[in-house]
């Protein structure tokens, strides 16, 4: 298989050499980059601006690797398809985005996994920012085909504008599925199923209609603002919806063999009083019923794990996740992966967790299917990219679905022995605080 990676010094129109580099190429097969260097500019707008989908999200916790994707080369129905796709290919430095709902079994009328080499990627490592001009000749598409879509994708390539931001429109209705009431019955059916069903996450989509359609860009970043212990995503598969979210929870990071999870259950408020949220964090620390969720949590991703590691270990003691306006309880999970092992495996072992579906996993899958009023689609599925030399996803939580004037939001709770209904409800309302607010609502 044919690669060559192409570098090209940086010009303020990133089109230009890419396209000079593009018309002296040869014909050639297999994958191939051509590598541009940008000067700073941002991952959001420059994802905004640009016309090709899908588009696809995703920046890291600690802030240090972002990601914006537009258009496709090669879609794979499945992980195991990309994981095969980038192995064959391990010489050339290719990343793969994917996206799993939270349904990933292809049931009829749900989501699909999703993952694609992207047409054009903007990455930034750190401080250093690239856009990747991807193409792949091969026995279904040839090489004339695909330089007349990459040339299509080049012409369409658009700089941000640097225009003023406008206010986020007003919310004119909310409707909550289910209501307060329902809700309380549905946590006692959970509860009832106990101990078979030591956990599961029951979850509530939040209908806000909105007066003018809402910029999914314009709220991510906000969102992002207020939330800069969280990774931003997003996800659009064409111009009528957007996927968006700043999720606290990561389901996994690979570096080489060496692997970082984490178990991410128990939450309270988090005060602006600095003493207050301390004093609350403590007890949320102490408080038997939310470290019961999180040991629960904890020990089925360890059980998953374990038979794919030459080594494992974890926090003893569980640390406090620090949120805008909210605290949870983690413990960080290490290990060291088997050399056969992929992320494909990792995603198969790993999702759902029961932070955003239960235990025992089956069990509670079957009671969510049987009794949450709404189809979950992409909420608390996971989203990231793949690459052969590091991986990374996160839980896709507290997150929202955008299409025109319809914003849902949505949030989960835990429902283990103790749990009350009242307070699963004021947590659900806590979950959606931030981005509530930002819409102008209480």
């Amino acid at each position: 298989m044919a690669v060559r990676q192409l570098p090209i010094p940086a010009k303020s129109d990133p089109s230009i050499p890419l396209l000079t580099q593009l018309s002296n190429l040869g014909p050639f097969r297999g994958p191939l980059q051509l590598v541009q260097t940008l000067d700073r500019v941002s991952g959001i707008p420059w994802l905004q601006a640009q016309s090709q989908y899908p588009k696809a999200y995703w920046q890291s916790r600690e802030s240090d690797k972002e990601l914006a994707a537009s258009g496709c080369v090669r879609k794979f129905a499945t992980a195991n398809e990309a994981s095969h796709c980038l192995s064959e290919s391990a010489a050339l430095p290719l990343v793969i985005m994917g996206a799993l709902p939270f349904d990933d079994t292809n049931t009829p009328g749900t989501e699909q996994p999703l993952f694609f080499l992207p047409r054009l990627l903007w990455q930034r490592q750190d401080d250093n920012i690239t856009l990747t001009l991807n193409l792949w000749v091969d026995e279904a598409h040839s090489f004339t085909d695909e330089m007349a879509a990459a040339k299509d994708a080049l012409h369409t390539l658009r700089q941000p504008a640097h225009t003023p931001c406008p206010p986020l429109p007003d919310v004119l209705a909310v409707c909550n599925s289910p209501e307060q009431a329902s809700w309380a019955k549905l946590v006692s059916q959970a509860l009832a199923e106990q101990p078979i069903l030591s956990k599961v996450v029951l979850a509530r989509r939040q209908l806000l209609t909105t007066g003018q359609p809402c910029d999914p860009w314009l709220l991510l970043q906000r969102w992002h603002q207020a939330n800069q212990h969280s990774t931003p995503f997003a996800l659009q598969l064409d111009n009528q919806s957007s996927f968006i979210g700043c999720t606290p929870e990561r389901l996994f990071k690979r570096d080489g063999r060496q692997l970082l999870s984490e178990a991410v259950a128990g939450t309270d408020v988090r005060p602006k009083d600095p003493l207050h949220a301390r004093l609350i964090a403590m007890a949320l620390l102490g408080d038997g019923k939310n470290r019961r969720e999180n040991r629960i949590v904890l020990d089925d991703i360890l059980s998953r794990l374990g038979p794919i590691c030459d080594a494992l270990s974890y926090d003893d003691r569980a640390q406090v996740l620090k949120l805008n306006r909210l605290q949870h309880l983690k413990r960080a999970i290490h290990g060291r992966l088997r050399k056969e092992i992929c992320d494909a495996d990792l995603l198969a072992r790993l999702h759902p967790t029961p932070a955003v579906g239960g235990t025992p996993r089956a069990d509670a899958l079957r009671f969510i299917a049987a009794h949450e009023p709404f189809q979950r689609g992409w909420y608390a599925g996971a989203i990231g990219y793949l690459s052969h030399a590091n991986s990374e996803f996160s839980v896709a939580i507290r997150s929202a679905h955008i299409e025109g004037c319809q914003l849902a939001l949505y949030s989960g709770a835990g429902i283990v022995d103790g749990s009350d209904a009242h307070k699963e409800w004021q947590e659900l309302d806590n979950k959606v605080a931030t981005v509530r607010s930002l819409m102008g609502q209480k």
